[in-house]
């Protein structure tokens, strides 16, 4: 089969390799298909979205209620005069609408409730008394409106707040599925990752009303959409970054993934939902099992840095899912028009950021960019979330604290005088709970360059006084590599090559013939980013000694540049390279000069001995000490 590499004969997939034939030809029609869907889909959504008047609002708000799920449907909320007129209350419970016997699920009663504006209908409903009523209302997108004024809230505003942020969400993930086929269309996982997310574009289109343009069409696309989707993304995450089949199991996830989901979906079964809930949990799980397995197992380098960004974007896209699920409860409980519109407006925005975490951290990852970022942005935000979350925990407990305290001596609560004070012990420890865990997390995910600001200095100082010039700059330029990420450098001083690392000396010779360093201002680096060669120019300048020579850094392997810290740990340490090797250069300039001296003193030595042998014979040693002794 094309598409992939099979082993020793068992047909057990070892890698994909580039689309390649007729499998690729069919691979981009399907996949130009799928463009086409997204792109008409968001536009004519939108188009109708956001025209005045035209904003797509839920049958049960267009007669003036918010229905809510229990075990029988609820009227949760009233909207508009009308509604309020007829006599319906919130806890009501819907019997019949037009005649016909509620149905069970939301879905089921906004298709009972549609039809043309203006018209009316007829619900039955009973109260908690157990009294049956009927009440005729009419469908209008004023009810909506009039509740949006109630809470100074137009109309215009929320759709921007709700399906503008959708847009913007469709738009990015199709950017993004754009951007990886035309940048890697030739590699492994690329195309499989850009389809992934047009697939995930129509599957998630339920969460903005642009599918229901057409609504039979749009509907059926997405129900259909959701599967490959799903199936799709489970692979991409099991064979990333280079689409290989390692650990020897990973074939078995995404076969298993590729026959489950289908079969959850397209048979009767009789699954419940929430068996089939925690059997997708449990493939996406192990599909991230695989991406840890493979980080652990694979030695530093471009392809442990494009893991990492993708667990990055897992880990927060798990926290919008848990910030979701909060959401999603709060709205469902909410007790005033006002709240249920803003926690909506939440789950939209929390939806748009989930999926941009997830589809910036994989096209990144995949389109090789600045991939050495990773360790930085996880020690940031690890200690963004460990410093919100503790000062969230110390002003509450502070505030519950005095709180208690006060009852409990005073007899009354304290209100603002409590709030205040947990705020202000939370504001005097932020600064030392700031510095330690950003410490903290410097040393778990950037060891390396904190190594390269801590220890560099001190190694180099040891070195000094003991190591030639030559292997000084050796082992500082290896150090100085690894911990920026540099392919290659080179150690220059007085125009001549002491050391070179990932780069021939001839070579650098010739970039020193055409590109000299500037002559001034030696306090600050010096970067051309279009350089090839060395795009970091470090001057090797201390006090007292001057201009020694230059610290010259080629690109890191994905062509990024390097970030402000390491710009800042280079030139922190271009000082005392440069005491340490003007140090050894004077050591080694003493040492020749005390060498020279002893050969010049043994060199006598040995013209003296000459002529006492040639005046007194070979035994001369042993007569003068004869002699001595008598």
């Amino acid at each position: 089969m094309n598409g992939m590499k099979y082993r020793n004969g068992f047909g057990l997939p070892r890698e994909l390799v580039p689309l390649d034939g007729w499998f690729r030809f069919v691979f981009m029609i399907v996949w130009w298909f799928l463009l086409a869907l997204s792109l008409i889909g968001a536009i004519s959504g939108a188009w109708k979205d956001f025209r005045p008047g035209h904003a797509t609002t839920s049958p049960t708000q267009l007669v003036g209620i918010m229905v809510g799920d229990a075990q029988w449907p609820t009227v949760r909320l009233i909207l508009g005069d009308e509604a309020i007129r007829s006599g319906l209350h919130p806890g009501d419970r819907l019997v019949a609408i037009d005649g016909k016997p509620v149905g069970a699920d939301r879905q089921t009663i906004d298709a009972q409730l549609a039809g043309p504006i203006s018209g009316s209908v007829m619900i039955d409903a009973r109260s908690r008394l157990g009294q049956l009523s009927r009440h005729r209302l009419t469908r209008d997108p004023l009810h909506r409106q009039q509740a949006l004024e109630a809470m100074g809230l137009n109309q215009t505003l929320n759709v921007l707040l709700t399906s503008g942020v959708d847009f913007l969400r469709i738009a990015l993930t199709i950017t993004c599925a754009a951007w990886l086929m035309s940048r890697r269309s030739r590699d492994r996982l690329a195309p499989w990752a850009s389809m992934m997310m047009l697939s995930m574009v129509l599957a998630t289109s339920d969460t903005s009303s642009w599918y229901q343009s057409v609504p039979g069409f749009w509907t059926e696309i997405h129900l259909q959409a959701n599967v490959p989707a799903f199936v799709l993304l489970v692979g991409v995450l099991a064979l990333f970054p280079e689409g290989c089949f390692k650990p020897r199991w990973t074939w078995a996830v995404v076969i298993g993934t590729a026959i489950v989901v289908p079969a959850m979906n397209y048979s009767h079964i009789g699954l419940s939902p929430e068996v089939e809930n925690v059997i997708i949990l449990l493939l996406m799980a192990l599909a991230v099992v695989l991406i840890v397995i493979r980080h652990r197992s694979m030695p530093p380098g471009t392809g442990r840095q494009q893991i990492r960004w993708a667990l990055l974007g897992f880990f927060w896209s798990l926290v919008c899912i848990v910030a979701l699920v909060i959401v999603e409860i709060a709205s469902d409980n909410a007790s005033t028009f006002s709240a249920a519109i803003w926690t909506t407006i939440l789950q939209h925005l929390v939806i748009a950021l989930l999926n941009a975490l997830l589809m910036i951290a994989i096209t990144i990852s995949l389109l090789r960019y600045r991939l050495y970022d990773a360790d930085e942005t996880i020690s940031r935000s690890i200690t963004f979330g460990i410093v919100t979350l503790a000062l969230l925990l110390i002003f509450a407990g502070a505030e519950k604290a005095i709180e208690i305290l006060g009852e409990e001596y005073f007899g009354e609560r304290l209100g603002a005088i409590a709030s205040g004070t947990g705020a202000a012990i939370a504001a005097v420890m932020i600064g030392p709970l700031h510095h330690r865990v950003t410490l903290w997390a410097e040393h778990r995910f950037r060891s390396q360059l904190g190594h390269l600001r801590l220890g560099l200095p001190l190694l180099v100082a040891d070195m000094r006084e003991t190591a030639t010039p030559r292997t000084l700059a050796n082992t500082a330029l290896a150090r100085i590599e690894k911990g920026v990420h540099a392919d290659h450098g080179a150690v220059v001083i007085e125009n001549d090559v002491l050391s070179a690392h990932g780069i021939a000396d001839k070579t650098v010779r010739a970039w020193l013939a055409k590109d000299l360093a500037p002559t001034s201002n030696f306090r600050r680096l010096y970067c051309d980013r279009t350089d090839p060669f060395f795009p970091m120019r470090v001057p090797l300048y201390a006090d007292g000694v001057g201009l020694l020579g230059w610290l010259l850094l080629g690109p890191r392997p994905d062509g990024s540049f390097f970030s402000k810290e390491e710009r800042e740990a280079l030139l922190a340490i271009a000082d005392p390279i440069a005491r340490a090797l003007a140090i050894a250069f004077q050591r080694e300039k003493a040492d020749g000069e005390w060498i020279r001296e002893v050969g010049a003193l043994r060199g006598m030595i040995d013209r003296l001995n000459n002529r006492l042998n040639r005046h007194f014979g070979p035994d001369t040693d042993e007569l003068t000490h004869n002699r001595s002794v008598t």
